[in-house]
């Protein structure tokens, strides 16, 4: 993850948890959630202590969550930065990504041919990742390549990553930038081509400070956009108007770092469409040892 002086600023903020201090969810704030289950990604063996992608992969019925600075925590590391997880929060597989890139600063799984997108704020690159003889995403046979460098367009600072099924495009959320990019294939069905189509908005203009991933809602076609340094969720439509504000003040966050949305995590709610957000807390730059991730199951509750 590349860093700056905003971003330890940002750091510094979030590690008081509630503090008066606080950015907190604009007056407009519409829906609400409800916390329905909290794991501690810290107390997985191994540990992911700042748990920063998040996807959902419905065909393993997995969520499958990435960790971009556990390589940097030298007590922490045991070799593995992907993590394939039920949705109660239980590990079933701990792998790490060996190839073409290792920062995965988010993920976005493609169920159409079970692949897997990762992004890399370093190189500025997304890469695809898919399985190799061993039919596993995350060990050494893997077949990866570049399917986006995204410099090309001005993104800098990719962090956040989303995959819609619906119409084959990328979402890309820069956090340096505050920008949020859609992409998708031309006519010869290949990103990274001239003939990819490309947009984006800003998200200063909704009060956020920062941004760090959006999560595509299949129910409403709507982008659920995070930041580690604001206490709320924004929802947009996919073109970037604001939709509404969701607060996440009272649910404990810190440091939201990724976001998606899949079914609930009990035999009730399965039905339903859960939100799933990652919480990296503090950075290890501010303390080197740090070990405080979490994962987050929201239940969306809808006003009246």
């Amino acid at each position: 993850m590349k860093r700056s002086i905003w971003l330890l600023l940002v750091g510094a903020l979030s590690a008081t948890m509630l503090s008066a201090t606080m950015l907190t969810a604009p007056a407009s704030a519409d829906d609400t959630v409800t916390v329905t289950r909290l794991t501690l990604t810290s107390i997985w063996r191994p540990p992911s202590p700042d748990p920063t992608g998040l996807t959902w992969a419905p065909s393993l019925n997995r969520l499958i969550i990435s960790d971009s600075e556990v390589d940097e925590i030298p007590t922490l590391w045991h070799r593995t930065n992907l993590f394939s997880v039920r949705l109660r929060g239980k590990v079933t597989a701990s792998r790490r990504v060996v190839k073409a890139t290792k920062e995965p600063e988010d993920v976005a799984w493609n169920k159409r041919n079970r692949s897997l997108f990762v992004a890399d704020d370093d190189q500025d690159k997304v890469f695809v990742f898919r399985a190799g003889a061993d039919g596993k995403i995350g060990t050494r046979d893997d077949v990866a390549k570049t399917a986006l460098a995204t410099e090309s367009f001005g993104s800098h600072d990719p962090e956040g990553l989303e995959y819609i099924p619906r119409t084959g495009a990328l979402v890309i959320v820069d956090a340096r930038g505050k920008r949020v990019y859609k992409v998708r294939r031309g006519a010869d069905r290949t990103f990274g081509t001239a003939d990819d189509v490309v947009s984006s908005f800003g998200v200063v203009k909704f009060g956020l400070v920062g941004c760090e991933d959006a999560a595509y809602d299949p129910a409403t076609h709507h982008l659920f956009i995070v930041s580690s340094a604001d206490k709320f969720i924004v929802e947009t439509t996919r073109a970037g108007k604001l939709v509404q504000t969701i607060d996440l003040s009272s649910t404990g966050i810190r440091r939201a770092s990724g976001i998606v949305f899949a079914p609930g995590s009990t035999p009730a709610t399965r039905s339903t469409r859960h939100l799933y957000v990652t919480d990296r807390g503090t950075d290890n730059n501010i303390k080197p040892n740090e070990n405080d991730g979490r994962l987050y199951e929201f239940t969306l509750v809808t006003s009246p």
